[in-house]
């Protein structure tokens, strides 16, 4: 396949053209987590953030020892790294098949769903309608990038995008080329796509089997 593959996202990457479009800012905060039973990530930027305050907090490094309920599997590496205890990894990457996945293995727990400023889905929602014991914390923001004299992908690349937001801010800063291919990630980024545009969802969470796919096809 001869068409360009660019991702487009929060960070650049060594191995594959990559166009930052999105800045992720930690948002600090203390929450004495003594009497939480359970960890939810759907980001692994969440556990970032957390790190980063418990650093600050000492009495918060007990985060690692609480069972940690995540999607995806950046987000578990990224938990395996700072050395918290991963209790689940789900096997969808959509927010709502998550939910109903650990519904059952949080009941009469007290739950702490660490989340960004605006997401995608309402998992804390639909966990609450299940009547499981949640308390939400807000723990990072994101935002646009200043693109300083970016040139647009050139016609017929395929752009893997790692977030809607990433999706959201590509477009307010260039003009959707009808050529391009947009490729998700997971379902809540494909949701998250024009209907009229050129899309896929890919079969893998992982950028490099996405590429990897997309070389294939």
């Amino acid at each position: 396949m001869q068409n360009e593959i660019i991702v487009v996202g929060y960070q650049a990457y060594n191995f594959i053209p990559s166009l930052v479009v999105g800045e992720i800012e930690m948002i600090e905060f203390y929450l004495d987590l003594t009497e939480i039973d359970c960890l939810i990530f759907t980001s692994k930027n969440a556990i970032r953030s957390l790190e980063k305050s418990a650093t600050k907090y000492p009495s918060m490094e007990i985060w690692k020892t609480i069972p940690s309920y995540v999607i995806g599997e950046m987000s578990a590496k990224t938990l395996q790294e700072f050395g918290g205890r991963v209790e689940y990894i789900s096997t969808s990457s959509h927010a709502q098949d998550f939910c109903k996945e650990i519904a059952g293995f949080l009941a009469k727990k007290k739950c702490l769903y660490l989340r960004g400023e605006e997401i995608a889905s309402s998992l804390d929602q639909t966990l609450l309608k299940h009547g499981i014991l949640l308390q939400s914390q807000i723990v990072y923001k994101n935002r646009c990038a200043e693109v300083l004299d970016a040139q647009p992908p050139p016609n017929g690349s395929y752009l893997i995008f790692t977030a809607p937001s990433a999706y959201r801010f590509f477009s307010s800063l260039f003009a959707w080329n009808s050529t391009y291919t947009a490729i998700a990630l997971g379902k809540t980024t494909f949701s998250a796509f024009d209907q009229r545009i050129n899309k896929i969802l890919s079969p893998f969470q992982n950028i490099q089997k996405t590429i990897a796919f997309l070389k294939s096809q």
